[in-house]
């Protein structure tokens, strides 16, 4: 399989971010950061809902690097993007973490659904012990989206098979301060790529 160059760049650490699906806008308005794995109709309905709700463009987001599963491989990554139309903007990422991706995608808005917000908020999320350690590394990280102007649009979701938006989850301040929440009559969509994969 033939890997394109701007994606082996990525692979390597020669760069950190690239366009490798769609326009080739220079800064995201709006990124929607998943695995897709698979795509699915919920995604896109999520991307919709976000553009209308704010009136800016959508753009996708796949990290190489995820806190909660093994690394992409490059044919894996390229199976991801076919799935993806020639319409809509991928970006490719070696941003494990939201600090990493408000570093290098500053004053964009994460549109995000309330179950990766709930991990986003979990001490432990940042170094598996849930110490004083990972509490005070989880309050630099929001501290780090914050002073990169970025933030995120939350949807709601089945948590623990109970719909749960982002006024129901316990966050602390900071984070909440930087949440804008998309009610359930405006969204609501329970299919995950868990699901589709299970069949």
């Amino acid at each position: 399989m033939s890997i394109p160059d701007p994606i082996r760049r990525v692979f390597a650490g020669a760069t950190k971010r690239c366009v490798v699906r769609g326009t080739s806008e220079r800064q995201p308005q709006i990124l929607l950061p998943g695995a897709f794995n698979p795509l699915h109709h919920g995604h896109r309905k999520m991307a919709h809902c976000a553009g209308k709700f704010t009136g800016k463009s959508v753009s996708f987001e796949i990290s190489i690097d995820n806190i909660d599963k093994p690394a992409v491989t490059e044919s894996e990554i390229c199976d991801r993007l076919n799935q993806f139309s020639d319409t809509e903007t991928v970006w490719l990422t070696r941003a494990a973490t939201f600090a990493e991706k408000a570093m290098i995608f500053p004053g964009t808005m994460f549109a995000i659904g309330a179950d990766t917000l709930q991990r986003i908020a979990l001490p432990h999320y940042y170094s598996g012990v849930g110490n004083d350690d990972s509490l005070q590394e989880m309050r630099r990280s929001i501290e780090q989206i914050e002073a990169n102007e970025c933030c995120f649009l939350v949807f709601g979701r089945l948590i623990e098979n109970v719909f749960q938006s982002a006024g129901d989850l316990v966050l602390d301040e900071s984070l909440r301060n930087l949440c804008h929440e998309i009610s359930e009559s405006l969204f609501r969509e329970d299919i995950s790529s868990t699901a589709v994969r299970k069949g």
